[in-house]
């Protein structure tokens, strides 16, 4: 039988912060399913992690961009309740450090590519990839050549749009259907958008996380 996915996170019956890896070889053992979750530095990986495990401030969120330096790691045990079968089983969530702008330097940054790209590339169990995007605009460059990354090198991922309270309805609808286009045109899975904070649109992210299979 396959893993087992929640379908909300009151089916997130226990999760806490695992490790932090600072090289491949820091990593956990690869003996559950795991989700990555790679964005921009300061776009919501944090605050949506934690809408979706349940918790408050399990993953530490910061206003300082760059602060994720590792790859930080979440077990969860979760169940699922689908077609009147229970059934529980265990999820690991990964945090990658942010692309893009951070305050640190040009040195460490560089020393990021090869230990994402490593893990992402591969790790034995790995599911897919959470691509977090800052949903108040259409997508940068970097996350449309992250994206990019991901479908040329057979990396299922979802696109997670954050932030969606930020912006008024027309605006959402507008950056929804650019986003979509151009990301599901690179290879994304699924497009949606959400408000971590407020829990709008939470309840299609574990489904779509669901139908990723990793490589």
């Amino acid at each position: 039988m396959g893993p087992v996915f929640p379908s909300r996170p009151e089916d997130v019956l226990e999760s806490g912060y695992e490790l932090s890896a600072a090289r491949p070889e820091q990593l956990p053992e690869p003996d559950v399913p795991e989700i990555a979750f790679a964005g921009r530095s300061n776009v919501g990986k944090s605050s949506l992690i934690n809408a979706l495990l349940g918790r408050r401030d399990l993953a530490r969120t910061s206003n300082t961009p760059g602060k994720t330096r590792t790859l930080n790691c979440y077990r969860c045990r979760v169940r699922s309740s689908r077609e009147g079968r229970v059934r529980e089983g265990a999820l690991r969530l990964v945090d990658l450090p942010g692309y893009g702008y951070a305050k640190v330097s040009k040195r460490e940054r560089a020393s990021w590519g090869p230990l994402i790209e490593g893990y992402l590339l591969e790790r034995r169990e790995l599911w897919g990839v959470a691509l977090v995007v800052d949903g108040r605009r259409e997508p940068a460059d970097s996350d449309l050549q992250m994206a990019e990354w991901l479908g040329l090198s057979g990396i299922p991922c979802a696109v997670i749009l954050t932030k969606s309270d930020k912006i008024k309805q027309n605006e959402r609808t507008r950056v929804k259907r650019a986003s979509e286009g151009l990301l599901r045109s690179l290879g994304a899975r699924d497009v949606l958008q959400v408000s971590a904070t407020r829990g709008t649109g939470m309840d299609r992210v574990w489904p779509a996380l669901a139908e990723l299979k990793g490589t």
